[in-house]
């Protein structure tokens, strides 16, 4: 029966034995008034305390170990054409920061295609 309704449940159930109940769309479920998201918006206080500059807060993002690999790959699949070819760390923080601004400033997102003529936004 559903909640309050007194109308008959529809249910199935999976071949791993996972039952799936049909609600009552409006009806809120006990688990979603449980599951409530009541903490504020924004950084945690430790957060706040630990992350002092833009540098940091890049790297809460994208850490040296995921560089390095982004770099190690990048320069391999390079090196496949252009023996020489390399790229520093620095480097690829700078074009992944390009990019960041770029989502940040264009609503269509951080997408770059071969051959554009303008790479920001119109």
């Amino acid at each position: 029966m559903h909640r309050g309704t007194g109308k008959p449940c529809l249910s199935q159930k999976a071949k791993d034995g996972t039952v799936w109940v049909e609600e009552d769309i409006g009806m809120p479920s006990a688990v979603a008034n449980h599951s409530c998201f009541t903490a504020q918006a924004g950084p945690t206080e430790s957060a706040k305390r630990k992350i002092t500059s833009v540098f940091q807060s890049f790297l809460c993002l994208l850490d040296l170990g995921m560089l390095q690999t982004i770099r190690k790959c990048t320069v391999h699949q390079a090196r496949r054409t252009e023996p020489d070819w390399n790229l520093a760390i620095h480097e690829l923080m700078a074009l992944i920061s390009i990019l960041f601004v770029r989502a940040i400033m264009c609503p269509v997102g951080a997408i770059w295609i071969a051959g554009q003529k303008a790479f920001w936004c119109q």
